[in-house]
């Protein structure tokens, strides 16, 4: 921790915003956050999330975290998100450091920041952040100085290796038991300083990953004498037991989700081969009803939020789903309560699903369909059929839902033209599913090119060529425009700059430093995305970015992410990966 604390006070907060749109973004102050006096415990936390205020509110993963944290009497927790463009010109201009919401103190007086990676287009924003901070970027340059440890968790943290030089800790897997007993090692160690507590954490507590102690040996990381070869991921085994917020922090300005979010379940039994969270979230754990119903009540009466929203990654195999919704609807219905599900599996339990939603308020239905056609959805194991996905959403057209999202993804292995026509049929045909019971019907076509993932099956194919991807989104185009049907078709240069950082190695440090330095953060906002720059980054490493993104890993070789177990063994996934391949042959390629 640094010598000197800084706050901001209100005229100084006040001075920044001149010219700021939005600056209910960094006031703090909302209901149901927390603010303890700042020397009044030994552990302070800056939660920092990549991104903005309004996507950083959304995530449920950061209250579960701010909330535990919080709850102890030895710590506290403070939120910090990266200012918008507009903010973040005008702390340069004042020499103002990048400070929390809660307190106001500048992050690098803080103990620990700890940063949510949620997607890898975030990471030049991690890096702009620790620059905002006035934290040095690598980690051998803050142990000479008193500076924060600097540890990050989230899906991305199964391929740590892009960030490795900057982390001291990742957190591998579910943080609600691994944090509490990181705090435990730090308030033993830290006396001894930084290195004493990433030792001794990491040796210590599964889910931790520790880079510095896992030096490059021919290319990969390899474990030093005492830490374990493979870093396990962490799993919370009981949810009912586990910390759930049911005061989430209500953001002042309008986020992208507010609602009572309930997750119902954590893991899938669906074996996606495209789906890291599927692999990475194993086994399956469902939260009792008995439990969902009193934090759905408390929740309520702790926010006034009038839709609940059940989360899972496959909501429809939640084993109590119909008794849930009965009781939920029994007991907020009168209050104008909603339900929703953002995923939903499309088949024909779908109906049943939406006769039992049928006397509350219409939101959208969602279906993750991926594929269009039989043969391809068999090639990524995703075990739902045309006919299938016909009938739910025909009964739920018929119990009243007028709003279908639907998503896909193109460029999946084995992918031909035939298959990518066969998601226009399927849409068209959904449509005039919907004509038959209702008057012009929404239906939202959502594609993303595929990138393959570490920890899943599909990890050690390519991408398709930019050409590829090109060609199917303008045959979809061609065939959806005009026909009741908005179509969304993912930003295709992100999408390349996600599947090369996705599965590269500690080369791409040097490719994320040239890359901030170049001014690129908050690259999930179009008008703040700079595909060139992105490329000129990976240029001056000597690596061509599209290349990265299209190569096809050997299955034989060790990856850069090898040292890290997604949950699933290595065996397993290679198993999954050929099974994938056995799966029938395409017969005309795009």
């Amino acid at each position: 921790m640094a010598n000197e604390q800084t706050t901001l006070d209100d005229e100084a907060l006040s001075r920044l915003f001149t010219g700021v749109q939005r600056p209910g973004r960094y006031i703090g102050g909302e209901v149901n956050s927390v603010v303890k006096p700042f020397g009044s415990v030994p552990f302070r936390f800056a939660f920092a999330f990549p991104d903005t205020y309004e996507i950083a509110m959304s995530h449920l993963g950061m209250q579960v975290l701010y909330g535990l944290v919080n709850s102890r009497p030895d710590a506290l927790c403070e939120r910090v998100f990266m200012p918008a463009p507009d903010m973040e010109a005008s702390m340069c201009a004042a020499g103002a450091p990048l400070f929390t919401l809660e307190s106001r103190h500048a992050v690098r007086d803080f103990d620990v920041v700890g940063f949510s990676l949620q997607y890898e287009i975030c990471y030049a924003t991690v890096l702009r952040m620790l620059d905002l901070a006035g934290i040095p970027r690598r980690r051998e340059e803050r142990r000479s100085g008193r500076f924060p440890l600097v540890i990050a968790g989230g899906p991305c943290a199964y391929d740590p290796e892009p960030l490795a030089d900057f982390v001291d800790l990742f957190f591998i897997g579910d943080g609600e038991e691994t944090l509490p007993a990181f705090i435990e090692v730090w308030k033993k160690e830290h006396p001894n300083g930084a290195a004493a507590v990433v030792s001794a954490a990491a040796r210590s507590i599964d889910g931790l990953y520790a880079p510095e102690h896992y030096p490059l040996v021919g290319g990969r990381a390899a474990a030093a004498q005492g830490f374990p070869e493979i870093v396990k991921t962490a799993v919370v085994k009981d949810l009912d037991n586990a910390f759930f917020p049911v005061s989430p922090v209500i953001p002042f300005v309008e986020a992208v989700h507010e609602r009572i979010a309930l997750e119902i379940t954590r893991g899938c039994v669906r074996g996606c081969r495209f789906c890291q969270a599927g692999t990475t979230r194993r086994p399956v754990r469902h939260r009792s009803v008995s439990k969902l119903l009193d934090i759905a009540a408390t929740s309520y009466q702790n926010t006034g939020y009038d839709e609940i929203s059940l989360l899972s990654l496959a909501a429809g195999d939640y084993p109590y789903l119909a008794d849930l919704c009965r009781r939920l609807m029994h007991g907020f219905q009168r209050l104008g309560v909603g339900l929703s599900f953002p995923s939903l599996r499309a088949d024909e339990a779908l109906g049943e699903i939406a006769a039992i939603m049928a006397q509350v308020r219409k939101g959208a239905i969602t279906v993750a369909a991926e594929a269009g056609s039989e043969r391809l959805r068999k090639v990524i194991n995703k075990d739902i059929t045309e006919e299938g996905i016909l009938a739910g959403l025909s009964r739920a057209f018929e119990t009243g839902w007028n709003r279908v999202k639907m998503y896909f993804m193109v460029g999946l292995p084995s992918e031909t033209i035939d298959d990518v026509a066969a998601i226009a049929d399927l849409v068209e045909k959904v449509v005039a599913a919907g004509n038959k019971f209702r008057r012009n019907p929404q239906v939202t076509c959502s594609i993303a090119p595929f990138v393959p993932k570490p920890g899943t099956p599909f990890q050690w194919e390519p991408m398709a060529s930019c050409d590829y991807v090109e060609s199917a989104r303008k045959l979809l185009f061609e065939r959806l425009r005009g026909r009741q049907v908005k179509l969304d078709f993912h930003n295709v240069d992100r999408s390349f700059l996600e599947g090369a950082l996705a599965r590269g190695g500690r080369e791409l440090c040097a490719v994320l430093e040239r890359a901030a330095d170049s001014g690129c953060s908050l690259d999930a906002w179009d008008d703040a995305f700079d595909y060139a720059k992105w490329r000129d980054a990976f240029a001056s490493a000597g690596l061509d970015l599209e290349a990265c993104a299209c190569r096809r890993l050997d299955p034989d070789a060790p990856l850069a992410w090898s040292h890290i177990s997604p949950g699933a063994s290595a065996e397993f996934l290679r198993r999954e990966h050929e099974r994938a391949k056995a799966a029938p042959s395409p017969s005309t390629h795009l």
